[in-house]
């Protein structure tokens, strides 16, 4: 059942890329605020009767359980991330866990497999390249009854009947690394609530007496606390701070070699080509020098002052890692191009550019 059920778990995800590409018109600020898709892998351990965080474990059937050990424990888990507002995000998980566990005096021994399906409310906090969120929620659980085996041999090869299905509980927090672009690697820590006290097999009752058919209070009855680490891939084009018209056009394929000088007849044409008062007052500008990012190009005076005032807002955003940043507005053949300028080489406009492409879908680098 595992490898059918996570293989069809990814390709539902790669089937919703399409779909969630297209909506490129979402006003965002960070690539930890899109659509993402993500699977990990980790390890469990279980936390119940038979085991305890911060207490021994009662007696089974008269002994003391000692010489414990969980082996051949693994998580996976898969998720589809719905960004909503304010930083808080939906996240839409489908984990499979399986747990073995032996124990030595009493001769205690059970596996089981759970699978959980969650919605699980996140907090995030970004900053810069990395993100820390936390989240919780409420699934859908589905496991077996597990059966108490004497050997480890018959725990490997043996059965479990009857099948449990619970409400669960999922708590937990993450930290996540942007890579490249719309790749991070993130880990996170997880502490789920099965819902069920028959997980292990056992709910407490005592030798010599039947199975309580009651199951204790929810927060108390059978746990998995796991870490798990993963990949991460953002669906979405990188965001805009103000949507605007599409960025469809390329700059110019025309530019002039830097190191021509301009004739005399030229130098005085430019001097006598003055631009429009308007246009003066928005500080566009014939000619840029340095390292600039283009980000954008419009046609009309009114776009280029929406645009001008989107950009001072991205100005904003990242003046403290680039201090020297400025809105650079240059006049064109056709129209005007929009600007993010004010570096000293190419090696700062290259570093400036992966954060500029978090708000235009196009920052390219230009030496003028």
């Amino acid at each position: 059942m595992t490898k059918p059920f996570f293989i069809g778990f990814i390709l539902f995800f790669l089937g919703l890329q399409g779909s969630l590409t297209a909506q490129t018109r979402k006003e965002n600020t960070s690539i930890f605020q899109r659509y993402s898709a993500d699977i990990s892998y980790g390890l469990p351990f279980y936390v119940g009767d038979f085991y305890r965080l911060f207490s021994d474990p009662l007696p089974y059937d008269g002994s003391l359980l000692g010489g414990i050990s969980q082996y051949n424990n693994s998580t996976v888990s898969g998720s589809l991330i719905i960004p909503w507002k304010y930083n808080i995000s939906f996240r839409l998980k489908a984990t499979q866990t399986v747990i073995f566990y032996t124990e030595a005096l009493a001769n205690v021994n059970f596996k089981n497999t759970l699978y959980d399906f969650s919605l699980l409310p996140q907090y995030n906090f970004n900053l810069k390249k990395f993100n820390i969120y936390v989240f919780a929620g409420v699934g859908y659980h589905v496991s077996t009854e597990a059966t108490i085996f004497q050997t480890i041999s018959d725990t490997e090869i043996g059965n479990n009947y009857g099948q449990i299905v619970r409400m669960s509980t999922t708590g937990g927090f993450g930290v996540e690394y942007n890579v490249w672009r719309q790749f991070s690697l993130f880990i996170e820590g997880e502490w789920y609530f099965t819902g069920s006290d028959r997980f292990d097999g056992y709910n407490g009752f005592q030798a010599g007496q039947l199975e309580k058919p009651q199951e204790k209070d929810y927060f108390t009855r059978d746990q998995i606390i796991s870490g798990r680490s993963g990949i991460r891939v953002y669906f979405m084009n990188s965001s805009k701070l103000v949507a605007e018209r599409s960025f469809s056009k390329k700059s110019s394929s025309y530019y002039k070699d830097p190191y021509t000088k301009l004739t005399p007849e030229e130098i005085k044409k430019e001097k006598e080509e003055e631009l429009p008062e308007e246009l003066k007052k928005l500080g566009v500008k014939r000619k840029l020098t340095g390292y600039s990012l283009e980000v954008n190009r419009v046609f009309t005076v009114d776009e280029l002052k929406r645009q001008k005032s989107s950009g001072e807002k991205v100005i904003t955003s990242i003046h403290q890692a680039y201090p020297n940043a400025q809105v650079q507005l240059l006049l064109e053949a056709n129209g005007f191009t929009i600007h993010i300028g004010g570096f000293g080489s190419l090696k700062e406009a290259k570093n400036a550019m992966y954060t500029v492409r978090q708000y235009y879908n196009a920052a390219n680098v230009r030496k003028h």
